[in-house]
């Protein structure tokens, strides 16, 4: 499996944790892991926050690479895919999952400063190539 280069969970409390990372080879990979119940009966000779009956069960259920994700059924391609042609996959800096109601979208951004949001399928809901910044005097002059 390729390095690891960005992670994210998702922070809602339901039995099962999304954890998505993104790799040097720019793929996005969703996990999902059960959660242990909340609550449940233990013996009394248990030891505190053992939960015996509990197995974790750790599944990819996705992977992707947003320089070549498929554009959501129904949206302009041109606001999706701004200028037409998308630089190549390239290693993922940031992750971040955005909650939707009972759903998700995947904000990914990479090395070559694509952003972009993508559904739990995988497929793009937006994107954009991000402008280097140049260091310089704010607008208006030093000092305003």
């Amino acid at each position: 499996k390729p390095a690891v280069t960005a992670m994210t969970v998702s922070r809602t409390h339901e039995a099962v944790c999304r954890v998505v990372t993104g790799g040097v080879k720019g793929d996005i990979r969703v996990h999902t892991i059960t959660r242990p119940p909340r609550f449940e009966a233990l013996p009394s000779h248990a030891q505190p926050g053992a939960h015996p009956r509990w197995t974790p069960l750790i599944r990819e259920v996705r992977t992707f690479e947003p320089a070549s994700a498929p554009i959501f059924p129904g949206l302009n391609p041109d606001v999706v895919k701004p200028g037409g042609a998308s630089p190549p996959a390239s290693s993922i800096a940031a992750l971040e999952l955005a909650p939707k109601g009972r759903s998700f979208t995947i904000i990914v951004s990479d090395a070559t400063g694509r952003l972009s949001a993508h559904v739990r399928n995988g497929s793009s809901v937006s994107a954009e190539m991000l402008r280097p910044h140049t260091p310089g005097p704010p607008p208006g002059g030093p000092g305003r």
